[in-house]
């Protein structure tokens, strides 16, 4: 079973039903209307609930439709609903995903290929997720199925079956399309994309997809997937940290249950939603829409906490909110901070107001003072409609305050963007440069031979 987020539990629980002893009977075919009725209540629970019935009544009544209903169905009494899309462009997913780090494209023909739209399941038989999808490639007779998630979407438990598709980085710096020109095979090739789902993407815009892809073919579905339950902890969320979590959830063979990171203040993707809205330099490694399409807010559990303590012998780490930790493996990547402040022997307010350390407690805060390293940066400018955020004391017309950045890093002018694009007059901010402290005061010698 999942643990709750805010749960200290410190074993496994597994949970088994009566009715799952029935999974020998569990049939998959061809929706029909009498099932929509039967599962209308449990569809109509979910926050997309309409959509799925509409998706659901179109794929079953108009022969001319773009997707597929099926149903699982229990002892002829219906559990689940899956619907899938007749075809997807390809062509897209090939050049904006690496689809071939998957699947061999030359064995699965482009008739192949569909994309689950929705999937409905009753939590009792989410354990046959992968004798359902594959009954489902057998009945539709595909080979390979995807998954699109966007930031709306609602995410099945039937995701964690599939494999998320690394996405392609283009090798341009300006947001423009290149100037293409192609062979007349190539559209002959591509053939007519009109009847194909999403056919109006164009496969050479150039652009980061504004979604995540996941796929899973036939041939993995043969095998077993193992569960692997050791409580991994992960330190901080650096580019390290990141990466490391992302090889473990891009294993095929091996499911990981277990996963914490310790994030104090979260994700960037859970404070931002624009890459506009940044307050400071993103990544070089790891891009905001990358960031996005990792989808870590789903698959693992972040805690926004920090560890103060460690015991190797209870196998143990204390948090900042008074709480202990058990751990079976435990990785520490917090990267580098600014310590402008601490050669100051000064806290940043927002870790002074979120942190409840009492360690914190006892140093020496500035009320308005602030790292740009600071984990709840994003929180305490965020808008808000309490007169008092920071924000609202910059935008309010009668005696606004004014912000002094102190700097000359990339991070600088990225915080002085962001509090334009949050509405703070450019007048109320002054920037103060530093004197450079580590020019070279010799110049350096050219290589004649370059």
């Amino acid at each position: 079973m999942p643990q709750k987020r805010k749960a200290n539990f410190e074993h496994v629980m597994y949970l088994i039903h009566k009715d799952y002893l029935l999974t020998r009977k569990l049939q998959v075919r061809r929706s029909t209307l009498a099932d929509l009725d039967h599962l209308r209540d449990q569809i109509a629970s979910l926050s997309n609930g309409k959509l799925i019935q509409q998706d659901i009544r179109e794929a079953i009544t108009q022969n001319a439709s773009k997707q597929i209903a099926f149903t699982v169905s229990v002892t002829g009494l219906p559990v689940g609903i899956l619907v899938i899309s007749k075809n997807v462009n390809l062509d897209y997913y090939i050049s904006h995903f690496c689809v071939q780090d998957h699947i061999i494209l030359k064995e699965y023909p482009k008739e192949k290929h569909s994309r689950l739209i929705h999937a409905v399941l009753n939590p009792v038989f989410q354990k046959c997720s992968r004798f359902i999808l594959r009954e489902v490639l057998r009945l539709a007779d595909k080979a390979c199925i995807y998954f699109e998630s966007h930031d709306k979407t609602l995410v099945p438990e039937i995701f964690n079956e599939f494999c998320l598709v690394r996405a392609r980085t283009f090798p341009h710096f300006l947001k423009q399309k290149w100037d293409f020109s192609f062979e007349p095979e190539y559209y002959e090739r591509r053939g007519d994309t009109m009847d194909v789902l999403d056919g109006d993407r164009d496969p050479f815009d150039q652009q980061e997809p504004p979604f995540a892809l996941s796929i899973i073919s036939k041939k993995e579905l043969t095998f077993k997937k193992t569960l692997n339950n050791t409580r991994i902890i992960v330190v901080g969320a650096s580019d390290t940290g990141i990466s490391f979590l992302e090889s473990l959830l891009t294993l095929k063979e091996v499911r990981f249950t277990n996963i914490t990171l310790l994030a104090p203040g979260g994700l960037l993707t859970m404070n931002v939603q624009d890459e506009g809205m940044l307050m400071k330099a993103i990544s070089t490694n790891y891009t905001f829409e990358e960031l996005k399409n990792l989808m870590l807010d789903v698959r693992i559990t972040i805690l926004d906490a920090k560890m103060m303590t460690l015991n190797k012998k209870e196998r143990t780490i204390g948090l900042d909110k008074n709480c202990k930790l058990p751990y079976d493996v435990l990785i520490s990547t917090v990267g580098l901070i600014d310590t402008v402040l601490q050669e100051q022997k000064l806290i940043s307010t927002g870790v002074f107001n979120h942190c409840k350390y009492e360690g914190y407690k006892s140093q020496t805060c500035i009320q308005g003072v602030y790292s740009i390293d600071d984990p709840y940066l994003y929180q305490e400018f965020a808008k808000s409609s309490n007169k008092s955020s920071n924000i609202e004391l910059l935008t309010r017309k009668k005696k606004p305050y004014h912000i002094a950045i102190y700097g000359r890093t990339l991070n600088t002018f990225c915080l002085v963007n962001g509090l334009i694009n949050r509405g703070v007059d450019p007048r109320r901010i002054f920037l103060v440069i530093p004197p450079r402290k580590h020019d070279l005061k010799e110049p350096a010698e050219m290589n004649s031979n370059l």
